[in-house]
Protein backbone atom coordinates (compact mmCIF):
# COMPACT_ATOMS: atom_id res chain seq x y z
CA UNK A 1 0.00 0.00 0.00
CA UNK A 2 0.90 3.74 -0.92
CA UNK A 3 -0.04 6.81 0.66
CA UNK A 4 -0.57 9.82 -1.83
CA UNK A 5 0.42 13.36 -1.60
CA UNK A 6 -1.67 15.85 0.33
CA UNK A 7 -1.68 17.75 -3.27
CA UNK A 8 0.52 18.40 -5.70
CA UNK A 9 2.23 21.49 -7.60
CA UNK A 10 2.05 22.71 -11.40
CA UNK A 11 2.71 25.19 -13.42
CA UNK A 12 1.27 26.03 -16.88
CA UNK A 13 1.76 28.37 -19.60
CA UNK A 14 -1.42 30.56 -20.26
CA UNK A 15 -2.63 32.05 -23.14
CA UNK A 16 -0.55 35.21 -22.99
CA UNK A 17 2.57 33.19 -22.55
CA UNK A 18 3.15 33.77 -18.92
CA UNK A 19 3.11 31.07 -16.13
CA UNK A 20 0.41 29.78 -14.44
CA UNK A 21 -0.28 27.42 -11.02
CA UNK A 22 -2.18 24.61 -10.82
CA UNK A 23 -2.91 22.76 -7.68
CA UNK A 24 -4.27 18.93 -7.47
CA UNK A 25 -5.61 17.16 -5.01
CA UNK A 26 -7.37 13.46 -4.71
CA UNK A 27 -11.38 13.57 -3.62
CA UNK A 28 -12.92 10.60 -1.53
CA UNK A 29 -13.12 8.42 -4.66
CA UNK A 30 -9.45 8.70 -5.64
CA UNK A 31 -10.07 11.15 -8.67
CA UNK A 32 -7.78 13.99 -9.28
CA UNK A 33 -9.57 17.30 -9.16
CA UNK A 34 -7.02 20.36 -10.58
CA UNK A 35 -7.69 23.55 -9.19
CA UNK A 36 -5.82 26.99 -10.24
CA UNK A 37 -3.95 29.26 -7.88
CA UNK A 38 -4.20 32.04 -10.15
CA UNK A 39 -0.65 33.07 -9.25
CA UNK A 40 2.35 33.16 -11.64
CA UNK A 41 5.05 32.34 -9.00
CA UNK A 42 5.37 28.75 -7.21
CA UNK A 43 6.18 30.71 -3.52
CA UNK A 44 3.06 32.49 -3.74
CA UNK A 45 0.98 29.13 -5.38
CA UNK A 46 2.47 27.43 -2.41
CA UNK A 47 1.54 29.97 0.08
CA UNK A 48 -2.09 30.00 -1.44
CA UNK A 49 -2.25 26.12 -1.55
CA UNK A 50 -1.33 26.09 2.50
CA UNK A 51 -3.55 29.02 3.35
CA UNK A 52 -6.54 27.04 1.18
CA UNK A 53 -5.35 23.78 3.27
CA UNK A 54 -5.62 26.16 6.91
CA UNK A 55 -9.21 26.85 6.18
CA UNK A 56 -9.97 23.14 5.23
CA UNK A 57 -10.82 24.40 1.68
CA UNK A 58 -8.32 22.51 0.01
CA UNK A 59 -10.01 21.35 -3.61
CA UNK A 60 -13.09 23.11 -2.99
CA UNK A 61 -13.88 25.31 -5.69
CA UNK A 62 -13.01 29.05 -5.34
CA UNK A 63 -15.74 31.64 -4.54
CA UNK A 64 -14.38 33.57 -7.89
CA UNK A 65 -15.43 30.52 -9.57
CA UNK A 66 -18.61 30.01 -11.68
CA UNK A 67 -19.17 27.15 -13.30
CA UNK A 68 -21.03 27.09 -16.93
CA UNK A 69 -24.32 25.65 -15.46
CA UNK A 70 -24.21 28.58 -13.36
CA UNK A 71 -23.88 30.79 -15.81
CA UNK A 72 -26.55 29.62 -18.10
CA UNK A 73 -29.28 28.84 -15.28
CA UNK A 74 -30.62 32.27 -16.12
CA UNK A 75 -30.97 31.95 -19.95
Amino acid sequence: MYSRAEFGLMKRTAKDGKPIYYYWVYDENGIRKYRSTGERTKAKALEYVMKRRDEGLLGERDARTITLNEFCADM
